[in-house]
């Protein structure tokens, strides 16, 4: 007996998969629904205390920058407790890039995706930590990861659109000057 994901409820409880992956208009609340229901369900993690525990996290993360901290440390004892909760992984992850520290986050949504493959938010969290590390390459191969999962994340899809313009030009102006920096 294989245990189902979250992602495959959602997807048995709200349509195809499909869905979130066309663009047309025609499936766009399918895809809403879809989107919405793994969000939801990622924020399960089996038990009442520590749902609880990851919403008094997200209260306290939209206190910036005061809050910050304690909702780390929220996130932090709910991972202590519930290891294989993906979505406290990604919570803590997600406060540690508003607190600049990009790379921890990034391991984080490392252990997010370890977990749950197909968490497009961590991979989407994941770019947005490399662009602000200037790794430019990295941000837009896990923007293209996040879009694989969910083309309907428009601000990743500016944003990987922005750095493919901006590779392509540093690529071409580093041809037609030779090897040199």
């Amino acid at each position: 007996f294989k245990q189902k994901t979250a992602y495959e409820i959602s997807l048995g409880l709200v349509g195809s998969e499909m869905c979130i992956r066309d663009r047309s208009d025609e499936h766009e609340s399918a895809a809403q629904a879809i989107e919405h229901a793994l969000w939801m369900l990622w924020q399960k993690s089996g038990n009442s205390h520590y749902d609880a525990r990851l919403l008094d996290g997200i209260r306290a993360m939209s206190i910036v920058p005061d809050g910050l901290p304690m909702a780390r440390d929220i996130f932090s004892e709910i991972m202590e407790a519930k290891p294989d909760f993906a979505e406290a992984h990604n919570k803590r992850a997600t406060a540690l890039y508003l607190m600049q520290l990009y790379d921890l986050s990034i391991k984080d949504c490392d252990n997010v995706l370890k977990l749950n493959p197909q968490h497009f938010g961590a991979h989407s969290g994941k770019g947005l930590c490399y662009l602000a590390l200037h790794q430019y390459q990295n941000a837009l191969d896990s923007f293209e990861a996040a879009l694989r999962i969910n083309p309907r994340m428009v601000h990743v899809r500016r944003y990987r659109e922005s750095l493919k313009t901006m590779i392509d030009r540093v690529e071409s102006k580093r041809l037609q000057g030779g090897d040199s920096p």
